[in-house]
């Protein structure tokens, strides 16, 4: 099939509030290839049996590099590569400019992905020009959007504009409102890296109104947000606050109970980096919400996640009980799991309640409370070392990891404060 470069729709704005690595859900789009029209093709010459040996190969080699597409490691995309290249000459021999064009298009994706922009370039404008020859409008559109998809990672903004421009005018005249949205939502984010204000509202306007017309109501949440997260990149905090409110309201009627808590962390996130005080008293109403929300569902990574910021609101707030009970209970949940499980996942589950106390030690020490910063390190080195007593492998590593931080952290501590023999001690 012939798949669109991902596209980031930003179905979690809390990845890039958090400072996280963005992992926002990729959207591909299933083939918009003329299904059929190589086969078509071939059967309109006298049919052999050495093409028809020709034919199987190729569709052998082709289907299991889509296969090794689909992974998406380093590796897979490197023997999809060998097989792709393996499809090629044999396609070419039986002259299926169809599968010639996507086979093209999909090492060039390949290229693109393992950072090799200039091969990918190459691939990708070989397969254009086939798709363009066979008069596949389709593709052709899709393949004008990653070429521009390449240059804006090396930086080209002028010549990705140039080609999302091209690839949104095909896809208009094709009336394919999916790849138009898609194209608008990139040529946006362009224009947003580029400072052009306007230009991005407008996009984001179109965007809105391709949005309604999708049946795929998680579709229409994804555009929201995206919309909400590019205001509130663009300084714009009340606008953006409007339309995730939207997408609450829609997530809650759908009864996607992930997505809302995720909302409501997202909104708490930006009344939480208010300099007003009342501002940062409404994000723990939100976060609140959203981490009963992420108990419910057992989301332990976003339940430790929400707990750090509401830790950090109200030490903010010089509210250090509310401050403890945050943390506390949270890692008491985490030491019962421990107790309640064994071996390695007892393990695991220990060195993840360490780093949970770790980082609400630094929070507290960043506060300036050093004392309960030491008590709370001092809780995390206990387990630590207790992980280390037993531990094998990786786990064992992360156990001495974790031992090593926490030493740090305590030495740095105590030479803050002008204890240099007790910080000599743990250094």
């Amino acid at each position: 099939m012939m798949v669109l470069k991902q596209v980031s729709l930003v179905g979690i704005i809390s990845i890039l509030l958090l400072s996280e690595s963005v992992a926002a859900r990729p959207r591909q789009f299933s083939s918009l290839i003329k299904q059929g029209w190589g086969e078509a093709f071939i059967a309109q010459q006298p049919a052999t049996s050495e093409q028809d040996a020709t034919s199987a190969a190729a569709k052998r080699a082709f289907q299991a590099g889509e296969q090794l597409y689909q992974q998406g490691t380093e590796e897979s995309l490197r023997q999809a590569l060998v097989k792709f290249q393996e499809a090629l000459p044999l396609y070419q021999t039986l002259d299926d400019k169809a599968q010639q064009a996507e086979t093209l298009g999909y090492i060039g994706l390949i290229y693109d992905t393992l950072g090799e922009k200039q091969k990918a370039l190459e691939f990708n404008r070989e397969s254009l020009a086939l798709f363009r020859e066979i008069g596949d409008k389709s593709a052709e559109a899709i393949l004008l959007n990653n070429i521009a998809k390449v240059y804006s990672d090396l930086g080209d903004n002028q010549e990705a504009i140039a080609y999302y421009n091209q690839a949104l005018a095909l896809a208009r005249s094709i009336d394919n409102q999916d790849l138009e949205l898609s194209i608008i939502i990139d040529l946006s984010s362009v224009y947003l890296s580029l400072g052009e204000k306007q230009q991005t509202i407008e996009l984001l306007n179109q965007a809105l109104q391709l949005g309604r017309t999708l049946a795929d109501k998680t579709e229409q949440i994804n555009i929201i947000q995206y919309v909400a997260n590019t205001y509130y990149r663009l300084g714009e905090n009340q606008t953006a606050l409007e339309y995730y409110n939207q997408a609450l309201s829609l997530q809650h009627t759908a009864g996607d109970q992930l997505g809302e808590a995720n909302t409501l962390f997202v909104i708490g996130s930006i009344y939480q980096n208010s300099e007003e005080r009342i501002e940062r008293q409404r994000a723990i109403d939100y976060y609140q919400q959203a981490l009963a929300l992420y108990r419910d569902s057992g989301n332990l990574d976003r339940a430790a996640h929400l707990l750090i910021h509401l830790t950090q609101i109200y030490l903010s707030l010089e509210d250090t009980k509310n401050a403890a009970n945050a943390y506390s209970t949270f890692s008491s949940l985490l030491a019962e799991r421990a107790t309640q499980s064994e071996g390695q996942e007892q393990q695991t589950l220990q060195i993840y309640q360490a780093n949970f106390l770790r980082t609400i030690g630094d929070v507290f020490v960043n506060f300036g409370y050093r004392q309960k910063g030491l008590e709370i390190y001092q809780q995390a080195l206990l387990i630590f070392q207790t992980v280390e007593k037993v531990a094998q492998g990786e786990l064992l590593k992360a156990a001495n990891s974790g031992v090593s931080l926490v030493l740090n952290n305590i030495g740095t501590v105590y030479d803050s404060i002008g204890d240099r023999q007790q910080a000599l001690n743990y250094y």
